[in-house]
């Protein structure tokens, strides 16, 4: 054993030592996703972002990194036992989260099983050392540079399944033409509460989601003031060919209003309530293109959304169809 600890980054030839460190460490479940192809898909689809350190040729530490395009992971996060308390595992972690961090992720995910005490009081120290990150959910989540009006929470129960709730302030303002009615004044405070359920497969390659969200819109215009109800559905495949995601987000947003509409309906105004149903289907095809620059990569998604609203006032139903191609650069 040397002081001349070195990382670098997680090459799929690394996998049969990793394996065997994997195994011998306490508190680490081998699983679904955890074989060579698997890995080496994983890799593929998150260059550069998994780290392994070394002691010469010996492997002594490995971090799993990657991300779904939102928010990134660290997986099986392991140490070789007589290498542990050295800074190994906290080294790994920062250099995982500065690679995050350069192709533009701002939330992550560290992944500890229950059944790690060891594992999850290495991550409680090394947030409370931290002091490059504002906020921090120990034990299960590390989360960083979150907006001020947003607050998440993601609780990880386990590699299958993971719960995100998310409390939201959103102020809104918009520029109204000379002379528009008190009462159709749509500045607004919209609070928000929900939650969102994954079960994940394959370390995040396919998943399905459902969740729930209330919402209520404080209005300076009586017409458009409301309490909101979302139900949401999803799910992700990825395709062996090529890393291919296949997302599908279904989403119904109920809105009851809280005043008489005072102009609408044209024939019988200031006569009802205003209550909405609002469809909203969502289909995504997102594919890998080939790059020439180490640590970046570049995506094209073709998306296509449906919207259905209904509403008990016939001028505010309306169907939009709408589709967009468009490139993600990360660097």
């Amino acid at each position: 054993m040397s002081d001349n600890i070195e990382t670098r980054e997680f090459s799929i030839g690394d996998y049969d030592a990793a394996l065997e460190l994997w195994q011998r460490v306490e508190g680490l479940e081998i699983a679904e996703g955890d074989d060579r192809e698997s890995v080496a898909h994983f890799l593929a689809r998150n260059p550069g972002l998994s780290k392994v350190a070394t002691d010469g040729t010996a492997i002594v530490g490995i971090a799993l990194c990657g991300h779904d395009g939102r928010r990134g992971y660290i997986y099986h996060l392991a140490v070789d036992p007589a290498y542990q308390a050295r800074g190994v595992g906290k080294r790994l972690m920062d250099e995982c989260l500065d690679g995050l961090r350069r192709v533009g992720l701002k939330r992550a995910l560290i992944l500890v099983a229950n059944d790690n005490p060891r594992g999850r009081k290495m991550v409680q120290a090394w947030v409370k050392k931290s002091g490059r990150y504002r906020k921090a959910i120990l034990a299960l989540l590390h989360q960083y540079n979150m907006p001020e009006d947003v607050m998440w929470l993601a609780l990880v129960e386990s590699a299958r399944h993971l719960t995100n709730f998310q409390v939201r302030l959103e102020g809104k303002d918009y520029s109204h033409l000379p002379g528009t009615p008190a009462e159709e004044l749509q500045d607004a405070i919209n609070y928000l509460v929900g939650f969102t359920h994954f079960v994940r497969f394959e370390r995040d390659r396919h998943f399905i989601k459902g969740g729930f969200q209330y919402d209520y819109d404080a209005t300076r215009g009586s017409d458009f003031e409301y309490r909101g109800y979302r139900f949401l559905l999803g799910g992700q495949y990825t395709l062996p060919w090529r890393d291919v995601r296949l997302t599908y987000d279904f989403d119904l947003h109920y809105r009851d209003y809280l005043h008489r509409h005072a102009f609408l309906p044209a024939d019988e105004p200031d006569s009802r309530e205003r209550s909405d149903k609002e469809f909203t289907n969502t289909v995504r095809a997102e594919m890998p293109l080939p790059w020439f620059v180490k640590n970046q990569a570049l995506f094209v998604t073709g998306e296509y959304t449906n919207k259905v609203v209904d509403s008990n006032i016939n001028a505010f139903s309306y169907r939009r169809n709408y589709a967009a191609i468009y490139f993600t650069w990360q660097y």
